[in-house]
């Protein structure tokens, strides 16, 4: 391997993902002149990965092959992370790629703006490609570098949960390594809780409309499955986005309200799906909880429409109105998106 410090390194955590691997890495291969190091981190697969990433690393190619027991897909990146040598670090998922073009281009823009912090680009669905999906750039009054007062902006968007991926970010290292100060979502809402480690390092931020990475709705995703720890996770995603966003003072503390009203809505919605009358009645009590930590304004209102019933259901405890909105909701969704842009 190249002794010189990659400029950029790919970090993928992988478990059984023999699918859809091979498209994986195609995807960020290619003869960047010792600009590039990929990092896959194989979490305990059962299936094919390992043996598929094995035989890229046999073929002089710039990957890495880690391997370790099931752990989850934040601690695979953390591992991931930790062991990169990159000035900056890519985290892509193992079923989503990235386009033609993009790593090219990405290094070309780090090679450009070599003081950068953080370069946040455009990402497209697999159904929708290649029309770009993420909303937070969208909102953005401004484009390209962004340092100073205007970064605040960047911090908002990302408070209220209208870009809380961690895939369509190229960060330095330094700013995502986790020393275990702050407790973190590990296995429900964990991008976002990464995101919130970096973005108080963040002191400037280049926004590109390029989209540069595809993401997969996969159906067996873990995401749609509910479990007991992702409350946990979603508790301690709430606390560590009130901390960060107090540094952008009351509009910091708004914009986090919305954001843990997105939060929560994903969890109860979860709740919904299962039928769970007592998970909906505890979801919606941590919400509440956590809404009143946050110490909201009197007449805060939410800036996702969709929120703003909820955020009243949940403070009058109203479960069996939650119970029936969210349904409600899901079902025109679509419809929302096009009249206003809602998740």
């Amino acid at each position: 391997m190249n002794a010189v410090r990659p400029t950029l390194s790919i970090v993928i955590p992988a478990y059984n993902a023999e699918n859809s691997i091979r498209r994986c890495l195609d995807s960020v291969n290619g003869d960047f002149e010792g600009k590039l190091e990929i990092v896959v981190v194989d979490d305990g697969s059962t299936d094919l990965t390992q043996s598929i990433v094995r035989n890229y690393t046999l073929e002089n190619q710039p990957v890495r092959l880690i391997s370790q027991k099931n752990q989850g897909a934040d601690c695979a990146r953390t591992t991931g992370i930790d062991s990169s040598r990159g000035e900056y670090v890519l985290c892509v998922d193992a079923d989503d790629y990235m386009l033609p073009g993009a790593i090219s281009h990405l290094l070309q823009y780090i090679e450009d703006n070599p003081d950068v912090d953080m370069i946040w680009f455009q990402f497209c669905r697999e159904d929708s490609r290649p029309a770009a999906s993420d909303r937070g750039i969208t909102a953005l009054s401004k484009r390209g570098l962004l340092e100073g007062s205007d970064l605040q902006q960047v911090r908002l968007n990302i408070y209220q949960g209208l870009s809380n991926a961690i895939w369509n970010k190229a960060i330095r290292r330094c700013a995502l390594l986790d020393e275990g100060i702050v407790q973190r979502a590990r296995y429900y809402g964990e991008d976002f809780s990464r995101l919130l480690l970096a973005l108080p390092k963040i002191n400037s931020c280049l926004v590109l409309n390029d989209v540069f990475y595809c993401y997969v709705d996969t159906e067996g995703s873990i995401s749609k499955r509910l479990k007991a720890i992702y409350l946990q996770d979603i508790d301690s995603v709430s606390r560590q986005l009130l901390q960060v966003a107090q540094i952008d003072g009351t509009k910091g503390i708004e914009a986090a309200g919305t954001g843990i009203l997105a939060q929560y809505y994903n969890l109860l919605n979860l709740a919904c799906d299962a039928h769970d009358d007592d998970v909906i009645a505890t979801v919606a009590g941590s919400a509440q909880n956590a809404l009143k930590a946050a110490n909201l304004p009197t007449n805060f209102l939410p800036s996702n429409r969709k929120l703003r019933l909820l955020y009243h259901l949940i403070m009058r405890g109203n479960t069996r109105a939650i119970k029936l909105f969210i349904p409600v909701i899901e079902f025109i969704k679509p419809l929302l998106v096009r009249i206003e842009g809602s998740r």
